[in-house]
């Protein structure tokens, strides 16, 4: 076995933990009016957080510092030592001076990082999308199903790269285990064929075929990277192997298993296939009783829009196919001057196939116990019956009819139509034996999903395990339905759809069960979800997590390509989402309240709560809309793709009128792929980017150094600083200006091709977070981890262990039947966007369709309370008399970095203290609400209510309290 030394050397660092403790605890000190020292040592150099807590809420003042110690600490740590102290300056996050009594704060410090796994939450097993098609459901001879289809509406917007999910149920509907995504249990030796990365250090990774979708493997799953149009879940084999495919078949194991290589057959090989690009082909293939041969139909070429008469693989055939020699054989053929041709929306072909442009004159085939075969005959409206030499000997009279199937147990005939006009129905008819006459019928679908380049809308199958056949059903606006015959009716089973639905009504069948964005409130813990198509999500109760959608306080949902918090979390923003195609494509940035319920929010008194114009955004939802980030004074940057591969970094201003509200292009053209901005809290901007030149060098763990893996090159990047928002640029050639390139954190996906080396389709993009203390946290996606860093680049954690549904760490099952594969590590599949709050970290695992949150645990974990050394002097007051009962003093007077405010009360009252200018307009409120009795301590830092600083000159401090007014003035110097 050949072992990958860079991926072992990845693994064992990834599970490197530190285990500090204290060899001096931490203590805070007050050492002047205004500041205060925190110190502590730690036995080892570890990663360590420093935080100033409001113990009456459990709040966060101040994030004060986080990092790794050692040669490389960031600052204000110091480097190359065990002991730190650092200081405080008594202001919060915002740059307020903290207005709290001093028995309420404590110093937090936390060293020695580790994690565990918490909650995994949307992963729902009976998830399809209902938008496009399924892609086959088989039942085998111990009465197992199985349903390939697509998680969710993004993952199938092209064909030549489907996301595919195959999963395992028993006889009654019960789910029991997910084959693809392949199991993470499977032994080398069964799993390589999929396409790994092999090492000796920890669990094998998946090798990408392309991350746009994203699109795991190198096998026919992986869509028409190696695959013609439209592959199936076709059949169960002689052998017992699912067999997967259209032209090209791979066959794996019931357990998820593919062997050693994985090997792909070639289905057509004389003649050989048409090209896809002039086939409309959903390929049926019904295995006959000698497990050697298959019936082929459901194609036809065409050039142009008219449908090919000539041709071998022309309209209107079956094909009988040999499995071994690939050769291929016309076994019935209908007449081929008399079937329709035209193609165009409203063509002969519709009006006489009762179908899409897309459907065969001839569809599904099936075979009974006795050998006859059955027909789709869409142009001859019946389902006709015939023996092994094509000659007819029976026929249902029946329109419209896609799929058939034959219970062998009863001889009982079932059939699903489709038709532009009544929808989706399965219908039951007798056996052949007793004149096939109709029995019941039930409604599937009310409408027929119609599209150009996607017929595979329907599957159908019987599972005869038991004396009562039940019938599955796939349809592509219902799911998978399982009906038991009920001899006169059909009696439902299971409803995917329904099951998809959580207790509030959720649904996971629909776009939003591909989650790409995440975002968390850190006062509350609760959590927003964002897909890429334009549902907005929340869980708030994470002892009950629960996913609902946001809407307004008037009851509408809310919709949006992109989302973002406020630093202050008061407020949602969101980057404008709509169904309309022009819409789709330009986006104006709106705010809403973060209330359960949330209301516009009114933007600088302009009466909307849209900030900005429409933002075009090329290929929008998906690939257009790049990252939304707010800064602490309001600024909102937002990255767009404004041609291919090139984009924009826009940042709009905090202004009084919308007539201002056109943004500043402040860091040039980004010509590569863009993916995440966000803002620090003290103002840099952020970017991911995929750069691929010598400016840039790739992580060594990510480069295997065989010719498939360089286009690891091309789909991870990474994450540069801007140090501020006016400097530098980022293109595919250079980095340059006042930046900082987080060349060691990897960050994907960049959503191309890996077997083209770039090439291809964008629609993913990356979502990396950074916390209040300047931590990165980026996921990886096609390295299925997520990377934790300071803000100097130093690695405090690196997690994620592949794993697809069934691996679930320590949580319970999903269902009492599911197969769990046991994880050591956090299980991961494809990670594409992270958020952080104070104590967990939340994973988008794009690939699995669910969240991951996973807690912060710390080795040592400290926090003191204050110990005041300091004693107020007099010559840094200034004194004023006033009221008798009621006294202000101020000082130092000039001041230049901060004023102490002192108001000794005689009585608890409710007073307002501000500050304002020379002509009296408000600068600043430092107090609104009640006051103790007693001495009572202020602090002005010389900013206005937005945190901006005020000029040098005089400002005065108006104190009202009762029915008694006081001024006092002070002066702020440079």
């Amino acid at each position: 076995m050949k072992i990958l030394a860079s991926l072992a050397a990845l693994f064992l660092f990834t599970n490197l933990v530190f285990s500090a403790s204290f060899t001096s605890q931490p203590s805070m000190t007050r050492v002047s009016a205004d500041s205060c020292t925190i110190s502590f040592a730690v036995t080892e150099n570890c990663d360590v957080e420093v935080s100033i807590v409001n113990t009456v809420d459990s709040t966060i003042v101040r994030h004060l510092a986080a990092g790794v110690l050692g040669v490389s600490a960031p600052a204000p740590f110091v480097k190359n030592s065990l002991t730190q102290t650092i200081g405080w300056n008594s202001c919060d996050d915002f740059g307020n001076k903290v207005m709290i009594p001093d028995n309420s704060l404590k110093v937090r410090v936390r060293a020695g990082m580790s994690l565990s796994l918490q909650n995994l939450v949307g992963d729902n097993p009976y998830a399809f999308t209902p938008y496009r098609d399924l892609h086959g459901i088989v039942v085998d001879a111990e009465g197992y199903v199985y349903v390939c289809g697509n998680p969710g509406r993004m993952t199938q917007e092209h064909w030549f790269a489907d996301t595919r999910y195959i999963r395992k149920y028993d006889k009654n509907g019960s789910y029991v285990k997910t084959l693809f995504p392949f199991p993470s249990n499977l032994p080398l030796d069964k799993a390589r064929g999929w396409g790994i990365y092999e090492n000796s250090g920890g669990p094998y990774v998946p090798r990408w075929s392309n991350t746009s979708m994203p699109v795991m493997s190198r096998t026919t799953l992986a869509g028409d990277i190696q695959q013609t149009y439209q592959p199936l879940l076709q059949f169960v084999d002689k052998d017992g192997n699912l067999v997967f495919g259209s032209y090209k078949l791979q066959r794996f194991g019931r357990d998820g298993s593919i062997g050693q290589t994985g090997t792909i057959s070639t289905l057509l090989q004389n003649p050989t296939a048409p090209s896809s690009r002039n086939t409309y082909a959903m390929v049926l293939l019904t295995p006959l009783p000698d497990g050697n041969r298959v019936l082929m139909s459901g194609i036809f070429t065409y050039t142009g829009t008219v449908a090919d008469s000539t041709g071998f693989y022309c309209d209107g055939q079956v094909y009988r196919v040999n499995l071994t020699t690939g050769v291929v054989e016309s076994w019935l053929k209908l007449p081929i001057d008399s079937l329709p041709k035209n193609m165009a929306n409203g063509g002969n072909r519709q009006t006489l196939l009762g179908g899409d442009k897309t459907v065969g004159s001839i569809m599904g085939t099936a075979v009974d116990s006795s050998g006859r075969i059955y027909v789709c005959d869409r142009f001859h409206k019946r389902i006709g019956v015939y023996d092994t030499s094509a000659a007819l000997i029976g026929s249902i009279a029946l329109p419209n009819s896609d799929h058939v199937a034959v219970s062998k147990r009863t001889g009982a005939i079932y059939v699903v139509t489709r038709a532009l006009s009544g929808g989706v129905k399965l219908l039951k008819f007798g056996s052949f034996a007793s004149g096939m006459a109709k029995v019941c019928e039930v409604s599937i679908s009310s409408t027929m999903l119609s599209t150009s380049n996607f017929p595979g809308s329907m599957s159908l199958a019987v599972n005869d395990i038991d004396a009562i056949p039940v019938v599955w059903v796939g349809a592509a606006n219902a799911t998978v339905r399982a009906y038991r015959d009920g001899g006169a009716q059909f009696e439902l089973v299971k409803d995917f759809l329904a099951e998809s639905k959580d207790a509030n009504s959720v649904d996971f069948t629909g776009p939003n069960q591909t989650f790409g964005r995440v975002a968390v409130d850190r006062k509350s813990e609760t959590v927003y979800i964002n897909d890429d198509w334009g549902s907005i999500f929340k869980i708030e109760n994470w002892k009950n997590p629960v996913m609902r959608a946001c809407s307004t306080i008037a009851g509408k949902q809310i919709y949006a390509a992109d989302m973002a918090l406020s630093p202050d979390y008061r407020y949602m923003y969101v980057l404008e989402n709509s169904s309309t195609y022009y819409r789709q494509y330009h986006h104006p940035i709106k705010r809403y309240t973060n209330e359960r319920r949330h209301a516009p929010a009114n933007w600088a008194n302009s009466g909307s709560n849209m900030l900005t114009p429409e933002i075009y955004a090329r290929y929008a939802p998906c690939s257009g809309v790049r990252g939304l980030s707010i800064n602490k004074d309001g600024r909102v940057a937002v990255i767009n793709r404004c041609a291919v591969n090139a984009y924009n970094a826009i940042v709009f201003p905090d202004s009084g009128s919308k007539d201002t509200l056109r943004g500043t292009i402040r860091a040039g053209s980004l010509t590569t792929v863009c993916g995440g901005v966000k803002y620090d809290w003290k103002g840099n901007l952020y970017l991911g980017a995929r750069v691929r030149t010598s400016q840039y060098v790739v992580p060594t763990p990510w480069i295997v150094g065989t010719a498939i893996d360089t286009g690891f090159k091309y789909s991870v990047g990474s994450i540069v600083r801007l140090d501020g928002e006016d400097t530098g640029s980022v293109t595919a050639n250079t980095i340059t200006g006042g930046m900082k390139s987080y060349n060691n954190i990897p960050l994907g996906p960049f959503s191309n091709d890996i077997y083209s080396g770039g090439a291809g389709c964008v629609c993913r993009s990356p979502r990396f977070e950074v916390d209040p203390y300047g931590r990165i946290f980026s996921p990886g996606g096609i390295t299925g981890k997520v990377t934790v860093a300071d803000n100097d680049g130093n690695i405090i954690m690196t997690f994620g262990e592949y794993g697809n549904m069934d691996s679930r760490g320590t949580l319970p099952a999903l269902t009492p039947t599911q197969e769990l594969a046991v994880s050591s590590g956090i299980p991961l599949c494809f990670p594409v966007a992270v958020a952080a709050s104070e104590d967990y970290i939340y994973v988008c695992d794009y690939s699995n369709s669910r969240l991951t949150r996973v807690k912060m645990n710390y080795s040592a974990d400290n926090m003191p309370g204050l110990t005041d050394h300091y004693t107020p002097g007099t010559p840094t007051e200034h004194v004023v008399n006033a009221a008798p009962s009621l006294k202000i003093a101020s000082g130092p007077l000039p001041f230049t970095a901060f004023s102490s405010i002192t108001l000794h009360m005689p009585t608890r009252e409710n007073v307002k203290l501000m500050v304002c200018d020379v002509n009296g307009r408000q600068v600043k409120m430092l107090v609104s609400g009640s006051v103790s009795p007693g001495l009572n301590r202020f602090v002005w830092d010389g900013t206005d209510s937005r945190g901006h600083r005020m000029a040098a000159g005089v400002y005065v401090y108006h104190l009202t309290a009762g029915n008694k007014i006081i001024s006092q003035k002070t002066v702020l110097a440079k």
